[in-house]
């Protein structure tokens, strides 16, 4: 796979150049890179999804970290996504709840589904960056650090299982990544993704 350079890169190269020559304050190109950075999916999945707990214990800390919630335009790629989340009978309809912030190509959804009883529950959490050009493997190896496992189901994207470290609590103990143009018919998004779930039911593993 061609590997594009990243903004999570840039930023942590102007970061560390920054550190090494104890500049006292941020110059503006290493503010323009950070800024760069902030637009990311990484950042992101690491301010929302990670953690345990369903979405009363999810939400709280992603709005804390600046996330707001948001409705789609229905016409948009994370409207149709809604529109999906939500097809269904009453019953098992998702509570779903879309994330973004001012400036910020990454978006987030969360969605949970519980039981009749609400005792049990299975909570997502995906964060999409639609402007993405690619997903470069050296920068998630570096930002994952654990093992990744590559699979693909028939036609569908490659996905990149991170197994383990702070990804554990997630279904099957890690979360998933992958780039999709949108052009397949098993594609409703654009962009790179990385998407977890968690879940109260403990043979909840796989996907």
């Amino acid at each position: 796979m061609r590997k594009i350079h990243s903004a999570l890169v840039v930023a942590s190269g102007a970061i560390v150049m920054a550190s090494c020559g104890n500049a006292s304050t941020p110059s503006q190109a290493d503010l323009a890179a950070a800024a760069e950075s902030d637009k990311g999916a990484f950042e992101a999945f690491d301010e929302a999804c990670l953690g345990k707990g369903d979405l009363s214990a999810s939400l709280p800390v992603a709005k804390d970290n600046g996330w707001i919630e948001f409705t789609p335009a229905a016409d948009s790629m994370m409207g149709k996504h809604r529109e999906m989340l939500l097809d269904g009978p009453a019953f098992d309809r998702p509570e779903v709840v879309f994330l973004r912030k001012n400036a910020n190509r990454a978006q987030i959804a969360m969605w949970e589904t519980t039981t009749l009883s609400g005792s049990d529950y299975i909570f997502n959490c995906e964060v999409v960056e639609p402007d993405a050009q690619g997903l470069d493997l050296a920068a998630l190896e570096a930002w994952a650090n654990v093992p990744i496992e590559e699979r693909q189901i028939d036609d569908s994207p490659i996905y990149y299982d991170l197994t383990g470290g702070r990804f554990a609590d997630g279904g099957g103990g890690k979360a998933t990544a992958y780039f999709t143009s949108g052009d397949g018919p098993r594609e409703t998004l654009t962009g790179l993704n990385l998407h977890t779930f968690r879940s109260s039911f403990p043979e909840e593993g796989a996907d």
